[in-house]
């Protein structure tokens, strides 16, 4: 249903709607956002779930 909705949000180009429909926890799962403590925070805990890469910007692919 969430899904539904920013679709249907984002139709209409305004993003503020769009965005205020995404709840926090999904949010959390898909995007770093915070102060640089809190960034590494949430990076570190993806290395502790087994994570062996994290990209902290655009992906460009395995480089070497």
């Amino acid at each position: 249903m969430v899904g539904w909705r920013i679709r249907q949000l984002s139709g209409i180009l305004d993003e503020e709607p769009a965005a205020a429909a995404i709840p926090n926890h999904v949010l959390d799962r898909f995007a770093f956002a915070g102060t640089p403590q809190e960034v590494s925070q949430q990076v570190l805990a993806l290395f502790d779930a087994g994570a062996s890469r994290v990209e902290l910007g655009t992906p460009h692919g395995l480089s070497g």
